[in-house]
């Protein structure tokens, strides 16, 4: 069975077609009242979506859709890969002010951590191979303006960017590293991970060394 999201508030169910190796057959559909920002299957028995405007984690049960149970006043951002499944024992909600863990086995918030940066305009965080968590924060400073064509107008920010290799020990995360920097460029980067290295993407690639 499978979930996605492309609607505002719907969130569609899937499931193989045994008659097409490469295709499923849309099963049902879920339809909420407000906007859903991600999606994360936990196990066998349950999904969880997350809802910025309201504040909200969604448990749903997987065999009859419904939903089973709710945590409000969760801050959580209202972007794609900001639910993290962690060590199948807890959940990791990227929010608006620091990060929520959620343990898997009673579905309560167990821990709220905070920023290690007060103020940024971009946040994204991911699991490498060896199970740290990677942070990352971006901010936009000094704007410049130029023309390529002396038609358009176009800005370009230098993108003050701030990296932290954390490790949860159970309490909080453990800083093992950081890294900062300036980029300038009109990019929106983001964070990902290939086996040991640490890239920032969009239309272009950058290694971090």
């Amino acid at each position: 069975m499978v979930a996605t999201s492309d609607d505002d508030n719907e969130i569609d169910i899937w499931i193989k077609d045994k008659e097409n190796d490469d295709g499923y057959t849309h099963l049902n559909n879920i339809i909420l009242d407000y906007d859903i920002a991600d999606i994360l299957s936990v196990n066998s028995e349950y999904f969880i979506s997350s809802h910025c405007n309201e504040k909200k984690i969604n448990y749903y049960d997987i065999k009859s859709l419904s939903i089973k149970k709710s945590l409000d006043n969760i801050d959580c951002l209202s972007t794609q890969d900001s639910l993290l499944l962690f060590n199948v024992q807890y959940i990791i909600i990227n929010c608006k002010k620091g990060f929520a863990l959620i343990y898997i086995k009673t579905k309560e918030l167990v821990q709220y951590i905070e920023d290690y940066i007060n103020n940024y305009k971009i946040k994204e965080f991911i699991k490498d191979i060896g199970n740290n968590i990677i942070i990352m924060y971006i901010n936009n400073n000094h704007p410049e303006y130029y023309s390529e064509n002396s038609e358009d107008e176009i800005v370009v920010f230098h993108k003050e960017i701030n990296i932290f290799d954390t490790r949860f020990n159970g309490q909080f995360f453990q800083i093992l590293a950081n890294w900062s920097n300036n980029v300038e460029t009109k990019e929106t980067l983001h964070l990902t991970c290939m086996s040991k290295y640490l890239m920032l993407w969009d239309k272009k690639v950058y290694l971090l060394k």
